[in-house]
């Protein structure tokens, strides 16, 4: 819940409309996690499944409620190539759900002549990331290095629209 409310000498000017919020989002996450690994001699192979079943409810000036199904996969290898080193990488196909500040329908205060709003409902963002490590030693060992590798690719994002004035700016997620 968030109120703009113009004072003078606690004297309530006005409560500008498109400021005031009053808005609750709730979320149940309903999941199932399996691994698998398989050992052959120096390798390993690793795959995940991730199983979710979201319930959002959200209640604001609309009312909405949704059940999203979706299946975060991730596959994995590891590779002790001696006593001293080791590689090891993954892929995973990623989804995130909206969270709060991602369906606000009015502008909130965010610092100092700073608003924000964000009406796009529920969304759920989709990415991938590749993730590669190599290493040399061990922790125990007189020399030890880490060298990792990542990359993420976003296929969906929140951007702004920003409008910037003189006395204030405000930002719409988009």
């Amino acid at each position: 819940t968030t109120v703009l409310n113009l004072l003078n000498d606690n004297e309530l000017i006005e409560a500008p409309n498109g400021f005031q919020n009053n808005t609750k989002l709730t979320t149940n996450d309903f999941y199932a996690k399996t691994k698998y690994q398989i050992t052959k001699k120096k390798w390993s192979f690793i795959g995940n499944l991730d199983f979710h079943l979201n319930k959002n409810s959200l209640l604001n000036s609309t009312q909405s409620e949704g059940f999203n199904f979706y299946v975060v996969p991730k596959l994995g290898f590891n590779w002790k190539l001696n006593k001293n080193n080791n590689l090891s990488g993954s892929y995973r196909y990623n989804t995130t759900n909206s969270n709060v500040l991602d369906v606000v329908d009015n502008y909130y205060l965010t610092s100092l002549h700073s608003f924000t709003k964000s009406d796009n409902g529920f969304n759920q963002l989709n990415s991938s990331l590749v993730f590669l490590n190599y290493t040399l030693g061990n922790w125990g060992s007189r020399f030890f290095a880490n060298f990792i590798v990542s990359y993420t690719k976003d296929y969906d994002f929140f951007s702004t629209n920003t409008q910037i004035s003189q006395n204030y700016s405000l930002s719409e997620k988009i």
